[in-house]
């Protein structure tokens, strides 16, 4: 099972876990280099993923990152390529809907002593969660796999205004601006506190007993500051917290904007789907012929028999970047997420729709208007 064990053996603290069909395998080789005078060449106790019926070994996680893999720059004056153990000494667990594994990894080699290893040394000390059909890592935080990549040009820029930044896990706290050269200018959080959801909220059918959630993943930044008003009370404050954009882009992927059908009876997602178009037309994309990359913004929803009304939001809002809105009125298949029929309307919506029956004729209306539009009332209706 592991190339290495054959001289030092495997141990196996907690057991194999099997999600759907496959078996995934974590262990530790020689106790995590809890004891000795020798680091170099510890095999890395790696875990494995294996077909649960024909034995194939499906994937392999490094735990010591490896060539140009992700954390592999965490290990400075090439310990990585010397450094092992990171076993997984305990309880892995899994979570059966999502297809996830979660791995408890210990220290690496010399778990006391770290002096030849500078760096974050990833995943050492670590909680890694992996989907456990591909081994694929899954980021719960922000990191660079979130970055966008519409492009390898837009790519590099946003690695580079990130790097002015802190990332990192879920929990990462805010982080003191630097002016030294180099320095980081705060942390760069998802979603920001403007949302995921929002006071916008969603809708809610009680025949059906589902939930239709609106949210919306943009960053924001925060940071501390020193105070230098000749009043202030406290020794730092948090200034500016908008995040940084690419000629009006956000700097991670999409989607910006997007409707999640929850039922609440099962607590389960029924769908999910991409609320507006986005900036798709920016003039850095409008090549690409791109689908639907969302619209974050604060749009409200009206659910009815059949359908999901909702729009794209306007500019009026605070927390949200002014690119981020548009005229568009939808109507959803609320069984699926399909979109069946959309209006273009003069301004964005500015709160939520209201329908009513009227001579024996259906109407919705939604409220509308921008910075530089006049807030108006739209009332639709079938001819």
């Amino acid at each position: 099972m592991v190339e290495s064990a054959a001289a030092t053996g495997l141990d196996m603290s907690s057991g194999p876990i099997v999600v759907g069909d496959v078996i995934v395998i974590a262990g530790n080789l020689d106790g995590a280099g809890d004891e000795g005078q020798n680091w170099k060449n510890s095999p890395p106790e790696d875990v494995r993923g294996f077909d649960a019926r024909t034995g194939k070994l499906l994937w392999t996680f490094d735990v010591v990152p490896r060539g140009g893999e992700f954390g592999a720059d965490t290990w400075g004056d090439g310990s990585g390529a010397l450094s092992g153990d990171l076993g997984s000494w305990c309880c892995i667990s899994a979570d059966e809907q999502l297809g996830y594994v979660y791995i408890p990894l210990t220290a690496p080699t010399a778990a006391y002593f770290g002096g030849f290893r500078p760096g974050d040394n990833l995943f050492s000390n670590a909680l890694v969660a992996l989907d456990a059909k591909t081994g694929r890592r899954i980021c719960i935080g922000l990191s660079d796999e979130d970055l966008i990549d519409f492009t390898p040009a837009l790519r590099a820029r946003a690695r580079e205004l990130a790097k002015t930044f802190v990332l990192g896990p879920i929990f990462t706290p805010p982080s003191i601006v630097s002016d030294e050269p180099g320095g980081k200018h705060g942390t760069l959080m998802v979603p920001g506190s403007w949302g995921a959801g929002n006071w916008n909220t969603g809708a809610f059918d009680p025949d059906a007993g589902l939930y239709y959630a609106f949210s919306h993943d943009i960053p924001r930044v925060y940071r501390l500051a020193k105070t230098n008003g000749a009043d202030a009370e406290i020794a730092y404050w948090s200034p500016n917290r908008d995040a940084p954009y690419i000629d009006g882009l956000p700097i991670i992927k999409p989607p910006y904007g997007r409707i999640v059908a929850i039922d609440l009876n099962r607590g389960e997602h029924l769908w999910s789907a991409v609320n507006g178009d986005g900036p798709r037309d920016h003039p850095l994309l409008k090549d690409l012929r791109l689908p639907p990359l969302g619209t974050a913004s604060r749009p409200t929803a009206l659910v009815t028999g059949t359908l999901l009304f909702i729009g794209d939001g306007s500019n009026v809002f605070g927390g949200t970047h002014p690119s981020m809105w548009g005229r568009k009125f939808r109507a959803y298949d609320k069984a699926n997420g399909t979109v069946i029929w959309e209006i273009e309307l003069p301004a964005g919506t500015t709160s939520g729709p209201m329908t009513y029956l009227a001579k024996g004729k259906q109407y919705i209306v939604v409220p509308i208007g921008g910075r530089d539009e006049p807030a108006e009332w739209v009332a639709l209706a079938l001819p």
